[in-house]
């Protein structure tokens, strides 16, 4: 295993699954998006989880390839924890936000988990920036400097929250930021916390 696999390892697998869910669609004579969220309908409750996982053709997969793994990459410098912490987080409440909100038709793909990054990375840098503690200061260094990265090469982003195009999930972009943010809250307070408590050993 080289050194990028080890160190992002669980984007890179995620983002495998997400072509290997693909390729099964293709493959099987069934239509994998009646999996997806289906707003207000008890059917439609699985779909939060398996949501992300399924796209609605070539086009939609590819589009989001590319920011998933750039962006979760990222993500993944904070550690595997804050990873998959941020990930549940994000999942689940944009999923369910979405089920409750969303109009009518089922909702696909990982965009929503895109965004909920994308939020999660530049809040999480203010977040733990805003500590005051000196045992948070090279974390909240790293945190911020990332932040700052995500924002210059991402922060176009921000206009996909005004593509009101029929076929796209304006919810899903809206409820995934607002989900990162919850997640960056919730995570940057644990970090402190941490941090504060390691401080008070020394």
């Amino acid at each position: 295993m080289t050194l990028l696999e080890s160190k992002f390892s669980d984007v890179i697998y995620l983002l495998g699954l997400m072509w290997v869910v693909y390729a099964v669609d293709l493959l099987l004579p069934i239509n994998l998006t009646q999996f997806g969220i289906g707003p207000r309908e008890v059917s439609g409750l699985p779909g939060i989880v398996m949501a992300p996982l399924i796209h609605a053709g070539l086009g939609h997969i590819l589009a989001n390839s590319l920011p998933f793994l750039v962006l979760g990459c990222i993500l993944q410098m904070h550690g595997r924890a804050v990873f998959w912490q941020a990930t549940i987080i994000i999942v689940l409440a944009s999923g369910l936000c979405v089920w409750l909100f969303s109009g009518a038709g089922r909702v696909v793909g990982v965009s929503g988990v895109i965004f909920g990054y994308w939020a999660f990375l530049m809040a999480y840098a203010c977040f733990v920036f805003s500590a005051s503690s000196v045992a948070v200061f090279w974390r909240s260094c790293k945190s911020l400097l990332l932040g700052i990265i995500v924002l210059i090469f991402y922060g176009t982003m921000l206009f996909s929250f005004f593509d009101m195009r029929t076929h796209i999930s304006w919810s899903g972009h809206f409820f995934g930021a607002v989900a990162g943010v919850l997640a960056a809250f919730i995570l940057a307070g644990s970090a402190k916390a941490e941090a504060l408590k390691y401080s008070t050993q020394q």
